[in-house]
């Protein structure tokens, strides 16, 4: 197995253990559906044994019993045997099958709003029985129905299964398994030689939900994903399906990327070819937020090849178009919501690869700026309309509706004179940006070096950044350049199970998390690393401002103990006669101290 992803297994176990509460601990698992697998139960296995060997029974039996329900999870005790089931449930079965796929999918052509509410009634039968129905029912009616009524039964399957790969509710590994049947059924009547287009299309949802796919192995499953993207790329070529054609180049880009078997330099390299390719097509004028999203992965790949420069160029790339882009990525459906919480992630990239060219005056910028985005975003989509006035609200509404009509004109082929409406879109866009500053004066145009000068020289900063496998500290004075201190990945993963056992007591011991408060603190400033951060600071420097990431937020940071190896401690607060104080970003602590107000 890939050491990598077993250690990525490790964490994750390690992760579940110091979940607090229930939610947290199914939201950790959401939120890292792609190491659920048969490789994660087996990890869980072995770790269970070894605590059993330890004499930790309590940890060994939460395993156990956690390796039980992933294995029923994953199906992987027993095969659906209808047999065993009574005449009156697979009718059951049936007949939701019926009403949920020849009349709530047929009849509404496939409206989420229709299927949806249906499937969240019956998710007790989002199941591998029903998908076994599926298969057994679908094979023999579309062999049995003429060539027109088969198409048209497998177009109905293909979008069904559409559906309940993206649906929110039930098991995500369940949804994920019917839909892939749904396809498979599908491709007996949508082949090549009779279908190509629609063959194509299926391949390509095929290779997208086993790119997704929670059972089974995921290096097999990347490679199945692999293989239906290739074939789907014989039909979508780029001549006769340009879109299409760069669709598929991403998304087996995504999957080379996270390849698991295969040489990993050959893998990154053919990843970077695709995307490369795809780029052709998805241009920044005609299909912005899709070429942010194509460079995005492009990033990525170079970063995987340590090729940095060429990483801190693509982010750059992508990181300005999705600031250009942001009302357009931010309003509207839910979607775009989750896309903007994705695009932030480009952010704490491009500060890993800043630091890794030295560039640490662009990796604080963009450390600020990814803050002041979210901060922007929340206020954009909650208060616009006591931040603008009216008619500036009237206005800024009308350039989201002119662009959102240009946009879907030139991505359908609907557009008269292409070229002379990405330029009248690209216009729209500038002038509505430079509205919004004229009132919300946060914005990207952050600049360190003016900040800087504009602090007291008795004063001085200390900015955590949280990335996924490290701590970044940056210590910021008047004079001189920025220290950037890097912790260890052991660091980040044990402030992560710190963070978890901090909560657990907080929420479920309160006593005992008020007792253990001082020593909680005493960990916490040796994972952070405190005393080491410290020897930074010039000593002249009376006045110290803390400006935390995530949720060192809620950590009182001030009364962390410092000198803990010396009998006489003290905490941070004591070592600065100016006092200890917090801001949430460097930016907006310039806007304070400039004391700026929109002129309405």
């Amino acid at each position: 197995m890939n050491e990598q992803r077993q250690q990525a297994y490790l964490n994750l176990i390690q992760r579940v253990l110091n979940c607090p509460t229930n939610d947290e601990f199914q939201e950790t698992l959401a939120a890292n559906q792609e190491l659920v697998d048969i490789g994660f139960l087996q990890a869980i296995e072995a770790e269970a044994q070894r605590f059993s060997q330890q004499g930790d029974e309590t940890r060994a039996n939460w395993l156990q019993s956690l390796a039980m329900q992933l294995r029923e999870a994953l199906n992987l005790d027993n095969k659906v045997d209808l047999q065993s089931l009574s005449e009156e449930e697979i009718q059951t079965y049936y007949q939701f099958l019926m009403q949920v796929l020849l009349q709530a999918t047929a009849d509404s052509r496939g409206n989420s709003q229709v299927v949806y509410p249906l499937l969240a009634k019956n998710t007790d039968k989002l199941d591998g029985v029903l998908a076994e129905i599926l298969r057994r029912w679908g094979i023999n009616r579309l062999g049995e129905a003429k060539a027109d009524e088969a198409e048209a039964l497998a177009a109905v399957i293909v979008t069904f299964s559409n559906l309940i790969q993206q649906f929110p509710l039930g098991s995500k590994a369940n949804n994920i398994e019917i839909a892939i049947i749904g396809y498979e059924v599908a491709l007996t009547v949508r082949i090549r030689e009779a279908l190509p287009i629609d063959w194509a299309a299926t391949q390509h949802n095929l290779a997208n939900a086993y790119s997704d796919r929670i059972r089974g192995d995921r290096a097999d499953n990347i490679e199945i994903a692999i293989a239906a993207y290739t074939a789907a790329l014989t039909v979508n070529t780029r001549e006769a399906l340009p879109q299409s054609w760069a669709v598929t180049q991403n998304n087996l880009a995504n999957a080379y990327n996270n390849r698991i078997k295969g040489d990993r330099a050959d893998n990154i390299e053919i990843a970077i070819a695709a995307y490369t390719a795809a780029l052709t097509v998805r241009t920044r004028d005609a299909l912005p937020i899709d070429w942010a999203e194509t460079l995005w992965g492009l990033g990525i790949a170079y970063q995987n090849a340590n090729q940095f420069a060429l990483a801190y160029n693509t982010f750059e790339s992508a990181i300005a178009t999705i600031e250009s882009l942001r009302e357009e990525i931010v309003s509207g459906e839910e979607s775009k919501r989750k896309q903007a919480e994705r695009f932030n992630q480009v952010y704490s990239y491009m500060v890993e690869v800043c630091t890794e060219l030295n560039k640490i005056t662009k990796a604080i910028e963009y450390v600020e700026r990814s803050k002041t985005r979210n901060l922007v975003e929340q206020i954009l989509e909650r208060d616009s309309k006591t931040i603008f006035p009216p008619e500036v609200v009237t206005q800024l509404e009308q350039y989201r509706d002119e662009i959102a009509v240009g946009q879907y004109q030139i991505q359908n082929g609907k557009a008269e004179n292409p070229k002379d409406l990405v330029q009248h879109l690209q216009q729209l866009r500038n002038q509505r940006n430079e509205l919004q500053n004229q009132y919300l004066p946060v914005g990207y145009g952050f600049k360190f070096h003016s900040f800087q000068a504009s602090l007291d020289k008795h004063t001085a900063i200390i900015e955590w950044y949280i990335l996924n496998g490290k701590i970044l500290v940056f210590i910021v004075t008047k004079k001189g350049e920025v220290t950037v201190w890097q912790s260890q990945a052991k660091d980040r993963e044990d402030l992560r199970n710190w963070r978890n056992g901090y909560l657990h007591n907080y929420y479920n011991q309160n006593d005992q998390w008020r007792n253990n408060l001082g020593e909680e603190l005493k960990e916490l400033a040796s994972i952070l690393h405190i005393d080491e951060i410290l020897t930074q600071i010039p000593k002249h420097c009376d006045k110290l401002i803390l400006i935390p990431h995530q949720f060192l937020h809620l950590l009182p940071l001030h009364a962390i103990p410092i000198n803990q190896n010396s009998e006489n401690s003290s905490c941070l607060l004591d070592l600065f006669a100016g006092g200890v104080s917090y801001a949430p970003s460097c930016q907006l602590l310039q806007q304070v101290q400039q004391r700026q107000r929109p002129d309405f």
